[in-house]
């Protein structure tokens, strides 16, 4: 390194310390004064005040020796850094003093907070004294070691506990202080030798400055815009934007990516991801940004037209990313899902923008992946709506908003109720919610699993209620695939059977045919599980989903539920569909409830094609406790 070089680079340095010196003086002031005066009073208050009034001193000390340098002296000469120096080392020796001195009448809390504090001051130093690499890992050791050597000495294990936490992070920050100061010198020499330079190689300087900002702004997986340099530059763009044209914002999620890095790896997920962002900068070269959002995300920018335009962009644009993935040792396919808002139909502000396409991106995965969606003022209703309550589920149960209905299923030979299903209800702060709209919240915001643990209990404590008049009587109660994936879920089911001593039995857990579409062999351990105990296990809505014969054979499942759809239309194909359900369920053995019955028609040809059990309208509407004893009275 030349003689100037080497001297631009003490000055620089010499500039960066100084630049946090006003900031630093009032953050070690008020910090202090924290610490001080923050916790309740002891019989170390007067030290306190006067470590504080030192440190004070200290600092306006140092504050004077600023102003003085910065008036009477060369700009970033050795005084600074002399004085400069003499400052950080006084105020870390006064951070150091302050935990070692006071800790035997210090509080738990406090010690705790103390160590918060240096190592917040530890972590910053790291940073901010980055240009003085001997500064900086003084700076870190003196604040950290000595409090943290004197916690582990401690006879409290929680005071051993932390003091290991403070080593441990004294050895990171340590780590990192080094690797800052010698990136930092790095950096301000590289910014000297190319200033050298310029006048010889003013082109070769200005690649390297343009190179530099180049990777400040891009990602550096996908070589694509970051987030960072996209916003900026997506501002730009709205406020450079006539106001007579338009453009689109596509937001764009990968399908089935996640499933590459769990069962291949990350290091092929991260090819396939660099070579899904080259396709999309690729093909799109008509627009004016293109950024990795974050992870398997990334937006879109292009001229809008026309909808039907900037729709069949995006659907070839899907095309193009779901192609195979080729590789020596592999090959994949994923696809995506493309949600569109438009400027400035949608809005003018960059993040409703990005918002607006996040959420029509995110309504079109739920309805169906690897399709396009545009943003509209309905959906974000919709969304919202969805949110709040999200939100209002949360409290649901305690606030005792939830309970339980129950319907009847009838046995077609005796016309009287050999089970009833229990049906959750909801009456919200927005009044009464129905099942299909707050169920599927609760599955999709994971708070299914409290809820229909919740269902469960208050199911077999009602059926025991109800077995007091017909001692056989089973509840049939629907359980999630969610609920079934939770690893405690047989746990809690036998915890519920014991705490009310209750007929495993008399329990029958209904499940939709969408369990044959998740993890199969895992649910279907489970599902014996339960039927080891007892438990009876019914397919509801069948015939309407992914089940296949092969998985209800592995399955041993004991019912099957016709689907309402069927008995609709009994009196043209739904007749064929369950004389074949009937047929398969005699020879496996399975018993058969046809679900969804309005009208005397229906049962008495249900009754005559040998319908185990049936259930509907016609025989009950689904009702509250007290009248389902009432209906059992009755009979």
């Amino acid at each position: 390194m030349s003689t100037v070089v080497d001297r631009k680079v003490k000055e620089d340095a010499i500039g960066l310390l100084k630049s946090h010196s006003i900031a630093g003086f009032f953050i070690n002031i008020i910090t202090s004064a924290f610490l001080a005066f923050g916790f309740e009073k002891n019989i170390d208050q007067d030290a306190k005040v006067t470590w504080w009034l030192v440190m004070v001193s200290i600092i306006i000390c140092r504050a004077i020796c600023f102003f003085l340098g910065q008036h009477f002296f060369a700009k970033n000469s050795k005084y600074d850094l002399y004085v400069f120096s003499v400052g950080a080392v006084a105020t870390a020796l006064m951070w150091s003093f302050y935990p070692l001195y006071f800790y035997q009448n210090a509080s738990d809390l406090e010690l705790t907070s103390t160590m918060v504090v240096i190592a917040g001051f530890a972590g910053g130093s790291a940073i901010i004294l980055a240009a003085n690499k001997v500064l900086a890992t003084f700076y870190v050791l003196v604040l950290l070691l000595p409090y943290s050597i004197l916690l582990t000495l401690s006879d409290e294990a929680s005071h051993q506990s932390l003091g290991f936490l403070g080593l441990f992070f004294a050895l990171f920050v340590f780590i990192k202080a080094i690797k800052f100061a010698d990136f930092t010198i790095d950096v301000i020499s590289t910014k000297h030798q190319n200033a050298l330079l310029l006048s010889s190689m003013e082109q070769k300087i200005q690649e390297r400055t343009e190179a530099l900002i180049t990777l400040s702004n891009i990602d550096s997986l996908t070589n694509l815009l970051n987030r960072k340099a996209f916003l900026e530059q997506f501002n730009e763009l709205i406020h450079n934007q006539p106001e007579t044209l338009s453009f689109a914002v596509l937001f764009v999620d990968l399908d089935g990516f996640k499933g590459i890095n769990d069962t291949l790896s990350h290091e092929i997920g991260d090819q396939v991801l660099m070579m899904a962002a080259a396709r999309i900068k690729n093909f799109n070269s008509e627009s004016q940004l293109v950024c990795r959002w974050g992870g398997d995300e990334f937006i879109v920018v292009l001229p809008h037209k026309s909808g039907s335009q900037t729709s069949a962009f995006a659907r070839d644009l899907i095309e193009k990313i779901s192609e195979p993935y080729f590789d020596h040792n592999y090959r994949v396919t994923i696809g995506a899902t493309i949600g569109i808002s438009i400027y400035p139909e949608h809005s003018q502000r960059k993040e409703e923008l990005i918002q607006h396409a996040d959420m029509a991106m995110y309504q079109q995965k739920r309805q169906g992946k690897g399709r396009v969606g545009y943003f509209t003022e309905t959906l974000r209703i919709q969304l919202q709506r969805e949110f709040n309550l999200r939100d209002q589920l949360i409290t649901a149960i305690e606030k005792e908003e939830l309970r339980l209905v129950y319907q009847p299923i009838v046995n077609a030979k005796t016309g009287k109720p050999d089970a009833f299903e229990a049906l959750l209800r909801w009456n919200s702060a927005f009044g009464p919610i129905a099942p299909d709209q707050f169920i599927p919240i609760a599955e999709q915001y994971g708070q299914i699993k409290s809820i229909g643990l919740w269902v469960l209990e208050q199911a077999c404590q009602q059926a025991k209620t109800f077995q007091l008049i017909s001692p056989n009587l089973t509840m049939c109660v629907n359980v999630s695939v969610a609920q079934f994936q939770d690893e405690d879920f047989i746990e809690q089911i036998s915890a519920i059977f014991q705490k009310h001593d209750f007929d495993p039995s008399s329990l029958n857990i209904e499940i939709t045919e969408s369990f044959f579409a998740s993890d199969k062999q895992g649910l279907m351990q489970k599902i014996k599980a339960l039927q080891e105990m007892g438990v009876q296990i019914s397919i509801d809505d069948f015939g309407t989903g992914y089940s296949s014969l092969s998985s209800m054979q592995d399955m041993g499942v004991d019912i099957v539920k016709i689907d309402k759809s069927f008995v609709d239309s009994i009196q043209g194909s739904g007749l064929s569909i369950i004389t074949a359900v009937l047929l398969i369920a005699k020879e496996l053995n399975y018993q058969v409830v046809a679900e969804g019955i309005e009208t005397e028609e229906q049962a008495n040809v249900l009754r005559d094609l040998n319908v185990t059990y049936l259930q509907g309208y016609y025989f009950s509407r689904p009702i509250e406790s007290e009248q389902a004893l009432e209906y059992l009275e009755a009979l």
